[in-house]
């Protein structure tokens, strides 16, 4: 998408790479230390490819930084420890504590709905506050989704009012505001709208005067104009797909979910915050800590701006963010007050299998806090005791139980097969269900798959183990056959959609049908089942492959439009012109 950021709180381990290493390298632990970063960041050595800067601290004092890579291959500036990034989502963390910080001052509150100060927002009667934006718990469709369906492409200019523009034309909701929780950056695009208009500052104002400046972060700052100078900052790239390298670097005039550059260094002074609340106090801090709450009374793991988990046994609060070329992680270990900051300017880290930002911290962390940390699982050498084998469902209920579904709440599809007397779900991946009892399966000890009804009326809910909520699947009506030309024909138009500004062309091409759009390539419409397609990308990177259309019809089966959905975004409603 085209500036999508992201959290990841689940770190993994991977392999390491060849030992070298780079200048730039402030060292307070023993000198092996450094090798032994280096082993770790060793692919980047050289003045070949763009890299990371890592930085690793205790409260303020830092224990370790480096660059490696280059910051900027045109003019061959290598990167240092005071390299400026852009580290997308990270940012989030700033701007709930901008929030926090009007609370404290009795500017606003947490319960407050967002439409007191931005009335412009939908709501469709219900209430959105800005705990619920700080938690990702609005429902709100995601605003970097709904501009790629729109028609904005990576490199175009985006501005605080296009933003604002797509999110009042929004009618949906992903969900009901506050039973769920889901990522999305509309919460914080917002939020620095917030502060704005509470504050009589744009958020780079309000954050420069009361968060960067207090904390000693000269180096830091929300860049909300492109054409803004940032001294020191590294450029970002892409790999080409014959080998080199691109610029992909955002042209974006707004910040809040995105769009903080800073350094490593300043991240080290950040962490220091976290102990000494010099900015925010104690009260606020522990606003900061809070996890969102959903109507069910479920926690979810994200705070204020950062998600809080556990890595081999250690509490972590943590957030990551990619932005075209830029990628980054900050994870703080919050017993021992150690933060690992690593921050990246390539998109395709490593190949075949890159390693993220956090995955290469997270090996970091290991050597200085690996004494701490619960041992990795091993590998099992020994196969465990077979349990006794379920009963088999009867051939007669697999077959009634096969057939396509569709998740109204999530507009994904999944397809059941009755296969050598196994019953199996191919949706994301492919999963065997296991008889439980008559109309009720399970997924090893994960989730459960129960089902009911029969014909056009089954129904088949699913609960992962954990989870009070459930996911209720609708059984759809399998296609006969190929679709006609008939039947293609009757599909083929122009569709507007005025929560996105945009018409989509359908058309056919053979005997499939073909979506068209301005200033993107043709994407082929896969049938699913009756009147319900799924967008199937051509060769290369593709951002629509999760995207469904489900046609509309009037009481005399013509079509009247679809909705979009799939993924983030759904049931965005398109018209037939």
């Amino acid at each position: 998408m085209i500036a999508r950021t992201c959290l990841i709180l689940n770190i993994a381990v991977v392999s390491s790479a060849a030992v070298a290493h780079r200048s730039g390298a402030q060292v307070t632990a023993d000198s092996g230390l450094s090798v032994r970063v280096d082993s770790i960041f060793g692919k980047w050595y050289g003045d070949h490819s763009p890299g990371c800067a890592v930085g690793v601290s205790r409260d303020g004092d830092i224990l370790f930084t480096k660059g490696y890579g280059m910051a900027n291959l045109e003019n061959q500036v290598a990167i240092a420890p005071t390299t400026v990034f852009n580290v997308a989502s990270v940012a989030k963390q700033f701007t709930a504590l901008a929030i926090v910080l009007l609370a404290q001052q009795n500017e606003l509150s947490l319960d407050d709905d967002v439409r007191k100060y931005i009335p412009e927002v939908p709501t469709s009667g219900t209430t959105i506050t800005l705990r619920h934006l700080l938690h990702h718990t609005s429902g709100l469709r995601d605003v970097f989704e709904l501009l790629y369906l729109a028609g904005w492409r990576d490199a175009d200019l985006i501005t605080r009012l296009d933003l604002l523009d797509i999110v009042s034309r929004q009618r949906g909701f992903d969900f009901v505001p506050g039973t769920s929780t889901l990522y999305t950056s509309t919460g914080y695009t917002l939020l620095a709208e917030v502060v704005r208009r509470v504050s009589g500052r744009t958020l780079r104002e309000f954050a420069q005067e009361s968060i960067f400046a207090p904390l000693g972060m000269t180096h830091t700052i929300f860049r909300d104009d492109h054409t803004t100078i940032v001294p020191n900052a590294a450029a970002a790239y892409m790999t080409r797909p014959g080998g080199g390298w691109s610029v992909s670097m955002p042209t974006f005039d707004h910040a809040g979910e995105t769009n903080l550059y800073t350094t490593v260094e300043d991240l080290a002074r950040w962490n220091r915050n976290f102990s000494t609340h010099e900015v925010g106090g104690d009260a606020g801090w522990a606003m900061m800590f809070e996890r969102g709450v959903v109507a069910s009374g479920d926690s979810s793991s994200y705070a204020l701006g950062f998600g809080r988990g556990q890595y081999r046994g250690l509490s972590v609060l943590a957030h990551s963010g990619w932005h075209l070329g830029y990628r980054s992680s900050f994870v703080r270990y919050a017993e021992s007050h150690l933060a690992v900051a690593v921050l990246c300017n390539t998109s395709s880290l490593e190949t075949p299998s890159p390693p993220s930002p956090a995955m290469l911290g997270a090996r970091v962390a290991e050597l200085f806090l690996g004494d701490r940390m619960q041992a990795l699982p091993q590998p099992v050498t020994a196969r465990p005791a077979a349990a006794p084998a379920p009963p088999p469902a009867p051939a007669t209920e697999l077959r009634s139980l096969a057939g396509v579904y569709w998740s109204p709440s999530t507009d994904g599809v999944m397809r059941v097969e009755a296969n050598g007397g196994k019953l199996i779900a191919f949706g994301i991946q492919r999963l065997e269900l296991i008889p439980v009892e008559p109309g009720r399966y399970s997924v090893g000890t994960a989730m459960t798959f129960s089902f009911s009804g029969t014909g056009s009326g089954r129904r088949m809910v699913q609960r992962a183990n954990n989870a009070r909520d459930s996911v209720v699947w609708e059984g759809q009506t399998a296609l006969a056959g190929p679709l006609t030309a008939a039947g293609l024909a009757a599909l083929a138009g122009s569709y507007i959609s005025e929560e996105l500004a945009v018409t989509y062309t359908l058309v056919v091409r053979g005997d499939s049908l073909v979506l068209q759009r301005r200033k993107f390539s043709d994407v082929v419409l896969r049938p699913l089942f009756l009147d319900a397609f799924r967008m199937a990308c051509p060769p290369g990177p593709c951002k629509v492959e999760s995207k469904t259309m489900k046609f509309q019809r009037d009481s005399r089966r013509n079509v009247t439009g679809y909705l979009l959905g799939g993924g983030p975004g759904r049931g965005i409603v398109f018209t037939r012109q």
